[in-house]
């Protein structure tokens, strides 16, 4: 220990004894020399910051260079007296021209799709016979608003289809009435019904008989059992008498289809039908006739030849555009005379009267009667559409 350290003092000492000797070295230099050299250090420090500096500089310009854009503003933009965009003009034109090209547009577009009949004009205009009446919608399940609700708008279209009929058939006392249409479903068979019911009211011995065999309804509609009728008599011997069925209204009798035969044109067709209407004419005042349609089956071209006045039923929004030509070819080529349309189911309204609204009434005083049904209002929207 004392000799490590004895060691470290001889080392310390020879250190010291090589500063004085150095020290002596400088101190004999002259004075300016030893002030240059302090003037030398501190140039070179500063040099060296300068040129640090100098060179920091030069890559921030580099990098300002980097990312400042290559154009030019040559001029500065000047507001006009008018704005460029949007033009009032102009888009008052845009506007009107497309307020007018896509409505008319639409209605084009929308008539030429529809098929189905709607406009009573328009059919006016297609049939080769005049359209002697239109029947409003029946708003109720009643097949027989004529009998169940007379004060309804349905029951005044049937009175005005027969007060119709006194220039339609002159001078006649007993009448035979036809009714047919081009495709099941237009309401040929509500409209004889209710036809025959109307007369039925005014007095007159009345007969309702279904000659559709294929597809009767009427027994349906009266509530009567479909267990004999016209089938029957035209297949066997069985007097017309026999199948003759109480309404169970005054003035109303209804001769049914009968069961569903194997043949049905071939029994129209017989002459003993015939006989039997010449007498069923002779014990009734009015004869109405419920055929099938004649755009289906054949054998109703056959019996306009028993009738005085012939009806052929449309339904609007159901019955094809194209039905009409049935109707034109049964008068042009098939020699049917006294033939008139039937527009059912008048609904949408096209300015007829029929529709949302529609009623009468006639008031005196503080009172009112006559005939009246309630329309189930319409969505606003609707009534926005509505064609006035």
């Amino acid at each position: 220990m004392n000799l490590a350290l004895s060691n470290t003092q001889n080392v310390l000492a020879d250190l010291n004894n090589r500063i004085r000797l150095i020290q002596a070295d400088i101190n004999s230099l002259p004075k300016t020399e030893r002030d240059l050299i302090g003037i030398q250090r501190k140039f070179t420090i500063n040099e060296n910051i300068y040129v640090y500096l100098l060179q920091k500089k030069a890559e921030a310009e580099i990098t300002k260079a980097s990312n400042m854009p290559k154009n030019t503003i040559l001029d500065f933009a000047k507001a006009g007296q008018e704005p460029v965009a949007p033009k009032r003009t102009l888009n008052l034109l845009i506007g009107l021209i497309l307020g007018m090209i896509v409505p008319i547009g639409f209605i084009t577009i929308k008539d030429f799709l529809n098929t189905k009949i709607e406009d009573p004009k328009e059919l006016e205009n297609q049939i080769k016979v005049p359209l002697i009446g239109m029947v409003g919608r029946n708003n109720s399940d009643d097949a027989l608003p004529v009998l169940n609700n007379p004060r309804s708008t349905v029951t005044e279209s049937f009175r005005s289809l027969r007060a119709d009929m006194s220039y339609l058939s002159q001078q006649k006392e007993n009448l035979t009435i036809l009714f047919t249409s081009s495709i099941s479903g237009e309401g040929k068979t509500f409209v004889s019904i209710n036809m025959a019911s109307v007369y039925a009211l005014m007095g007159k011995k009345t007969i309702l008989i279904g000659l559709d065999l294929r597809k009767p309804k009427i027994a349906e509609d009266f509530g009567l059992p479909n267990d004999k009728g016209m089938s029957t008599c035209l297949s066997s011997d069985t007097p017309w008498q026999s199948v003759v069925k109480s309404s169970g209204h005054q003035d109303l009798d209804v001769i049914l289809s009968g069961p569903i035969p194997p043949n049905p044109a071939e029994l129209l067709l017989q002459d003993k039908f015939t006989h039997i209407i010449n007498e069923i004419k002779q014990a009734y005042d009015v004869v109405i006739f419920d055929c099938p349609p004649v755009g289906l089956v054949s054998e109703t071209k056959e019996l306009f030849a028993l009738a005085d006045i012939s009806f052929y039923v449309f339904r609007q929004g159901y019955s094809m555009k194209g039905n009409t030509q049935i109707l034109n070819n049964l008068v042009e080529k098939g020699g049917v005379t006294k033939i008139y349309g039937i527009l059912n189911d008048m609904h949408i309204d096209k300015g007829y009267g029929y529709g949302y609204g529609y009623g009468y009434g006639y008031g005196y005083g503080g009172n009112s009667y006559g005939y009246h049904e309630e329309a189930t209002p319409l969505p606003w929207w609707k009534r926005a559409l509505r064609r006035k």
